[in-house]
């Protein structure tokens, strides 16, 4: 049945079973569990609006068609549904989308995607794409349309990457405070009112991976001040195939939510003991707030972007479309998960990606999940 809340069911307690082929009846039997296993709804769970579903399900002992004393129900009373069934997430969105640049500066240039809807929104969350040395800030475009199709704003800028982790973390503080300041002028006063500055995530790139969490580590330890956000905006920040030049004590992602997106067959960033520059599970392992880890075997550094050279290497490799299928799927769960409170987005990171992953990824890429609540 569709998921109600506790005063509708009050007011109606009827039950209007909504699987394709109807309620199903069934007798329990002391045969053992897989005799009483019953499949309820074989065929697709059609969405019609939105990402998701939430349904309750009822078993309706007395057989009246109605819940009452003596039914077991999973959902009703709660404030989630009983389970729920979701869209496709690497699928564009429900909405259009607008892309614009601008720019005052070598190291302050941005491509910005928006809804085109955003007018009917409220103030909606800012995802920032810092990318990483010798990438360029225009090669994100299928996570900036993708992630803005489903109401979010995304800015990709510039990053000073060259010299170094320092600078890669300034230009990431600079054009996330430069975009907050001046974006309400930009495109006709379309976006003004409608970005949230307490509801930020941070995405970076290899060296722009390292640079996003040191960006942090430098509001957190070192009293750098931004002018229109501040630590406790930024909401998740994620890290892809991220270096690590400095120590854990100088990028470190403290208690802010963390996630380390990587893949195994990465030719350039590659995680190894070999150099202690690539070791990023390092940074995994000094977070101190709830932390998420994907992994994908025979991905490279390059394929979560679209033009960097290939680098990938070993046996089994997926190559840059399947990588960014995965990579849409699994930044939309994290984003709905921290940005918008959608707690059932979690399944995708504390669940065991060999039996349960997003609808859109297919089963043959390995994928290997880790989640640490906060501690």
């Amino acid at each position: 049945v569709e998921h109600k809340s506790p005063e509708e069911w009050a007011a109606n307690p009827g039950l209007v079973d909504i699987s394709l082929n109807g309620a199903e009846s069934a007798e329990v039997s002391a045969d053992g569990v897989a005799a009483n296993i019953v499949d309820v709804w074989t065929d697709e769970v059609p969405i019609p609006s939105g990402l998701t579903r939430g349904l309750d399900v009822v078993l309706d002992f007395n057989d009246n068609l109605r819940l009452d004393p003596g039914d077991i129900a999973v959902g009703p009373g709660a404030a989630l549904p009983g389970f729920t069934a979701v869209d496709d997430l690497s699928e564009i969105g429900p909405t259009s989308v607008t892309m614009y640049e601008r720019g005052y500066g070598p190291w302050n240039v941005q491509r910005v995607y928006y809804p085109d809807d955003i007018g009917d929104r409220g103030a909606i969350p800012l995802v920032v794409i810092s990318h990483g040395n010798g990438h360029n800030y225009t090669w994100y475009d299928y996570l900036g349309y993708h992630l803005a199709s489903w109401g979010y704003v995304v800015m990709s800028h510039t990053n000073e990457t060259g010299p170094g982790i320092e600078t890669a973390s300034t230009t990431t503080l600079t054009n996330t405070d430069s975009f907050l300041a001046a974006y309400a002028s930009d495109e006709g006063g379309a976006l003004a009112g409608h970005v949230d500055s307490s509801r930020i995530v941070w995405i970076g790139h290899s060296r722009g991976g390292e640079g996003v969490v040191r960006a942090y580590d430098r509001m957190v330890d070192e009293g750098y001040t931004p002018t229109h956000y501040g630590p406790d905006d930024i909401i998740v920040i994620s890290s892809i195939a991220p270096t690590v030049f400095y120590s854990v004590d100088s990028s470190d992602p403290h208690d802010t939510p963390y996630h380390l997106f990587a893949g195994a067959a990465d030719g350039d960033v590659h995680g190894s003991p070999a150099s202690q520059y690539v070791q990023f599970f390092r940074l995994l392992s000094a977070a101190d707030g709830p932390s998420q880890l994907t992994y994908l075997q025979g991905v490279g550094h390059n394929e979560f972007n679209c033009c960097g050279f290939a680098d990938a290497t070993g046996p089994d490799l997926i190559g840059r479309t399947a990588t960014q299928v995965i990579a849409k799927s699994y930044y939309l769960a994290l984003i709905r998960a921290y940005a918008d409170d959608d707690t059932r987005m979690f399944d995708y990171f504390s669940r065991r990606a060999d039996v349960f992953r997003p609808s859109g990824v297919t089963d043959g890429p390995i994928i290997a999940n880790a989640y640490r609540p906060d501690p």
